[in-house]
């Protein structure tokens, strides 16, 4: 088989795949209920299914934006202590104003436990 025998190939099994998703979406069966109608493979359907479906390239279009400091408000920190719950049963309770060194050194001698 030449190598534009294999591109046709390609070509002819795409245009079979694209028509049976299309299809499938219009019928409002599911996958399997359409494969065994149509005597498909099942899993060669969701192959094709998920790569027809998924976008090669990305639309989405990155926008800068520029924040002023007076244009938000900090996040509060919320009112209510913060529970860590280990493993073994022993639980820590974080209040709001915790130091952050503090904790990483008792989670550290917790975890040797």
């Amino acid at each position: 088989m030449t190598s534009q025998d294999r591109k046709d190939q390609e070509a002819r099994n795409r245009r079979h795949w694209r028509a049976h998703v299309n299809a499938l979406r219009r019928s409002g069966l599911s996958r399997a209920e359409y494969c065994r109608q149509h005597s498909l493979s099942y899993h060669a359907m969701t192959y094709w299914w998920r790569r027809l479906s998924t976008p090669k390239e990305s639309t989405s279009t990155l926008v800068p934006v520029s924040l002023h400091p007076c244009s938000y408000k900090p996040i509060q920190a919320a009112s209510e202590p913060i529970r860590v719950i280990l493993n073994t049963g022993i639980y820590v309770e974080i209040q709001n104003s915790f130091s952050e060194r503090t904790l990483t050194r008792l989670l550290a001698v917790l975890e040797r436990r």
